[in-house]
């Protein structure tokens, strides 16, 4: 599977103690996990700059690439790490995550069961203008372009109509890839073009803390005010669970809900 971080703040902040310094790290974790495993199939780091994507990848170890230090001193209020431990897609820089389209960002903790074998009815929800721009070969990626089709449909950018169509995909996704009970289809995700944060869990961990957290972030203008979330709880306190099928959704104005998803 993967490990991912993501945080959501009312101004720039820097995310290298929860990627690169914390206790148990981003990087910490791409080493050895909670669980004893590794996720050394590459690693990306997302943020945004006058409000668009900026993306840096690389498909080395992060514990042994020095581009992964550099990537994680970026200040933004929004940035987002990932580190990949490949299941569907070889390990190259097309297969790494976070993804860019547009103005959105976009990465996933989890396997869409069977996808590798079946492709088609993932790919029969991506509509064919945007099927064309994928680049590589995971479910991932084929999962982000079904929630752009869904959201271009919508045609709304506020939080809750977005949240709504993000719900709705990972609900049909689910349904046409079930997989088995030891192995069911995993959809933690995190979409955000800058101003609204999603995150979800569906099937794997997810934890959530509040800023200003001590160890997590810094700022150059005081203590910053938002959340994040991460697979793994970074520092040792401060942390609280994201129960099983939920979402969390960060707003522009910094109001955070977490509503119930699938």
């Amino acid at each position: 599977m993967c490990r991912l971080f993501a945080v959501r703040a009312d101004r720039p902040v820097c995310a290298e103690p929860a990627l690169v310094t914390a206790p148990h790290s981003l990087v910490r974790q791409s080493c050895c996990d909670l669980r004893g495993e590794c996720h050394r199939s590459g690693w990306g780091v997302g943020y945004f700059v006058n409000g668009s994507p900026v993306r840096v990848r690389s498909t080395r170890p992060a514990g042994d690439d020095p581009k992964y230090a550099e990537a994680a001193r970026a200040e933004s209020p929004v940035v987002v790490g990932h580190v990949r431990q490949a299941s569907v897609g070889a390990v190259s820089e097309a297969n790494t995550h976070p993804f860019v389209r547009g103005r959105w960002l976009f990465a996933h903790n989890g396997t869409v069961q069977r996808f590798g074998t079946n492709p088609e009815p993932l790919r029969r929800l991506i509509p064919p203008h945007l099927r064309e721009r994928i680049e590589g070969e995971t479910d991932s990626e084929h999962l982000f372009h079904a929630l752009l089709g869904r959201i271009g449909v919508t045609g709304g950018s506020e939080a809750d109509t977005l949240a709504a169509a993000v719900g709705d995909v990972l609900s049909e996704v689910a349904g046409l890839y079930p997989g088995t009970a030891d192995e069911p289809t995993r959809l933690n995700v995190i979409l955000t073009d800058g101003d609204v944060l999603i995150a979800t869990r569906w099937g794997h961990s997810l934890h959530l803390t509040e800023l200003p957290a001590a160890g997590v972030v810094t700022s150059a203008t005081g203590p910053p005010k938002g959340i994040a979330v991460a697979s793994e709880p970074v520092t040792p306190a401060g942390w609280s669970e994201v129960p099983d099928r939920r979402m969390v959704v960060a707003y522009g104005d910094h109001r955070v809900s977490v509503i119930e998803v699938g």
